[in-house]
Parts: C-alpha cells; sequence; structure tokens
C-alpha cells in the first residue's frame, strides 16, 4: 500500500494544524475567563454562539450527506460535551501546557484497554511508547507541581472521552457533513450545561464544591468579547478538527494534533502561566512522543 500522503492528506494535515492553533488560542481566552466565571457558563456561551455561526450555514447550504445514524450522532455530541466541560475546568487549575498535555494521552489507555480486555498482543513500539508515556505523566504530575488533584483527574477525562468523540467521527463522516458533526456536539454543549446546574442545584448531587462551577453570568464590554472569541475560536477550530479526520488517516491526524501542546503552552505563557520548568517540558515531549508511537505503530499493525 502507498504510505505517501496523498493529497487530500496533506489538506486533513494543515486543516489539523491550523485546529491545534486555534485550539489553543481559545484556550487562553478560557483561562482569562476562569479568573471571573465558572466552567458551567463559559461552556454554555461557548457552544451557543457555535450553534448560532453553525445552524444557519446548514440551512443555507444542506450537504446533502445520507444520515441515518442519529443515535451515533447524538452520542457524539455527548462526548464532546463531556470532553469540552471537563477540559474547560481542568483550564481553570492546572496550567495550560499540562491541561492540554494531560488530555492527549488517551493513547496509552486505549493500548491497555486493548491489552487487557481484548487480549490484543501489544508490539515493543508501544510497549516503549507507554513508558514513555507514563514517565511523562509522572514528570508533569510529581508531588511539588501539585500532584494528582482533581484538575489533572478532570484532564484524563477530557482526553478519554474526546478520543471516544474521535473515533465516533471516523464512522460518521460517510453519513453526516463535518459541519452537521460540529452541529451536534454545539447543541449538546448548549444542553449539558442547564442539566448540569439543575442536577447541582435541585437534587442531592449537589455541594458546595460543584456549586463553584457555575458563578454568574458574563457581564461588561471585555468578558463578552473573550466569550465570542471563545465560541468563535473553537468553532472554527472544530470544524477543522473534524475536516482533519475526515480528509487524513486516523493516525496521521492524531499524531500531527500533538502540535497542539506547543501551541497550547505558548498560549498559557501569554495568559500568565509559568515558564514550564525542565521537568515539566520533559514531560509534555515525552507524553507527545508516547501519542504518536502508539498511533503510528497501531496504524502499521492494522
Amino acid at each position: 500500500m502507498d504510505e505517501s500522503f496523498q493529497p487530500a492528506e496533506k489538506a486533513g494535515i494543515i486543516y489539523m494544524l491550523l485546529a491545534s492553533a486555534l485550539f489553543a488560542s481559545m484556550g487562553y481566552y478560557v483561562k482569562i475567563l476562569s479568573q471571573t466565571l465558572g466552567t458551567g457558563e463559559i461552556a454554555f456561551f461557548r457552544n451557543l454562539i457555535g450553534l448560532i455561526i453553525i445552524v444557519p450555514t446548514i440551512i443555507a447550504r444542506p450537504s446533502g450527506a445520507k444520515g441515518g445514524k442519529p443515535v451515533m450522532l447524538v452520542m457524539r455530541g455527548i462526548f464532546g460535551f463531556l470532553a469540552l466541560f471537563f477540559y474547560f475546568y481542568a483550564i481553570t487549575v492546572l496550567p495550560l501546557g499540562t491541561a492540554a498535555t494531560l488530555t492527549k494521552i488517551d493513547p496509552i489507555f486505549t493500548a491497555l484497554l486493548a491489552f487487557f480486555l481484548l487480549k490484543e498482543k501489544q508490539g515493543p513500539i508501544i510497549w516503549a511508547g507507554l513508558l514513555t508515556g507514563f514517565l511523562g505523566v509522572i514528570m508533569l504530575m510529581r508531588p511539588e507541581a501539585g500532584g494528582l488533584n482533581a484538575g489533572s483527574i478532570c484532564a484524563l477525562l477530557s482526553g478519554l472521552f474526546a478520543a471516544t468523540a474521535y473515533t465516533t467521527v471516523s464512522n460518521l463522516r460517510g453519513y453526516y457533513s463535518p459541519r452537521a458533526i460540529v452541529a451536534s456536539f454545539a447543541a449538546a454543549g448548549v444542553i449539558g450545561p442547564p442539566v448540569v446546574y439543575a442536577l447541582i442545584y435541585y437534587t442531592p448531587l449537589g455541594n458546595d464544591a460543584l456549586k463553584g462551577l457555575f458563578h454568574r453570568l458574563p457581564s461588561g464590554g471585555y468578558e463578552w468579547y473573550c466569550i465570542i472569541m471563545v465560541g468563535l475560536l473553537a468553532t472554527v477550530s472544530q470544524y477543522f478538527l473534524t475536516k482533519a479526520y475526515s480528509l487524513a488517516r486516523a493516525s496521521v491526524a492524531a499524531s500531527v494534533s500533538y502540535s497542539g501542546l506547543f501551541f497550547a503552552s505558548i498560549a498559557g505563557i501569554m495568559a500568565g502561566d509559568k515558564v514550564p520548568d525542565f521537568m515539566g517540558i520533559c514531560g509534555i515531549i515525552f507524553i507527545a512522543l508516547s501519542g504518536m508511537a502508539v498511533h503510528f505503530s497501531q496504524k502499521r499493525r492494522n
């Protein structure tokens, strides 16, 4: 089989680079907003703006896609919303580069689950990648850096839900247009925060810590500017990401997405995060190498 990059795949790589840069820029504004707003409000308005942008384009230019997978489309929206919600919370309590990096260890969990549950044999490259990834996590989550806390757990959960959402994109691309897939994600993100709010405030599940996810509505010109930028950047980056996975092989697109760790680290520093120390930089590099090794090894095996 020809392993060279075809024109469509080259376009997919460009789309992924753009998506990674824009998503990191979105993280910058989320970091700024998290100083005054809760995760719930930021997630709600991010998706509301996305829905306002994407729905008119679907109405004006129907894609003509055949559809036929409504349950999977809904699940993609739910998984995408959960990934975003956990990521936004992680950004509020962790450096942006650290939060972004911890969301990218999903290949480690995927390979381990395949080994223990599905009895799939993993080659030496995958095992070396897994070891490298674990070392990277240890470097990022060492005791003096805060250890395992709510933020790091949410970042890991975000990565797992994002991986599930990306898998559904590969299965949906023959049935729905990228715009429809992005719209399902935005719709879930508009419905999700009010549901979470109701569960926290009107059921026994609520407590003071969870109530901290919701502060108040945005006020003032600067907060609304940041909210609009979050919505615009996130919607465009989500569209580019969906296009990338539609055009390029999943292993290639996923590997290129690790460029987002560099972009996120720079955006975090611009938002006020400390410059990562030597151990933190090594942790980011190790996790990126781990993910790329696992992705390409699985691609070669398949």
